[in-house]
Order: structure tokens, then sequence, then C-alpha cells
């Protein structure tokens, strides 16, 4: 299963779920297919995570990306208001 979550459509995360279900050399194949699959869109050059919610790997890996992808979104300015005399 591959799923995305976007941020100002511009900065996004691909992740692959249920990971223990699958030995390496099939993880590897969803990896390359994934990159096949967004290749020529907005996900080609974001990373791609694998976890396992069951297991719990690869979540500290997806919450420092997704950490990265926060700290690269646009900040709303800071507006002052001015009290006219």
């Amino acid at each position: 299963m591959i799923s995305a979550g976007c941020w100002v459509s511009v900065k996004a995360s691909s992740v692959i779920t249920k990971k223990d279900l699958v030995d390496e050399e099939l993880l590897q194949l969803v990896f390359a297919e994934a990159a096949e699959l967004t290749a020529g869109s907005f996900l080609e050059d974001a990373p791609v995570v694998a976890v396992s919610s069951r297991t719990g790997e690869g979540i500290e890996e997806l919450k420092q990306t997704l950490r990265e992808i926060g700290s690269l979104a646009p900040r709303a300015p800071r507006f002052r208001h001015a009290l006219a005399d």
C-alpha cells in the first residue's frame, strides 16, 4: 500500500505501509514501483519511508521526515496591528 501526505501541495512524502508483511527483496520492488508511479509528479523527489504499525519499524524515520517537511513549509507572516492616534 502506498499513501501520500501533502503540505502546501509541494512538500510531501510517500509512505509504504505493512513493511513487516514482506521480505526485503519485495520491499525493494515496492520502492522501485513507488518511484515509477511518482515519476513526473510533485512526489517524484519526495522521500519514501517504509513503516510497520505492528512492529513500529520505520515510525521514527517517518516522524523525522515529517518534521523536516514541516520545517520547509512557508510560515504565515506575523501581523502587527497599529493603532492610529
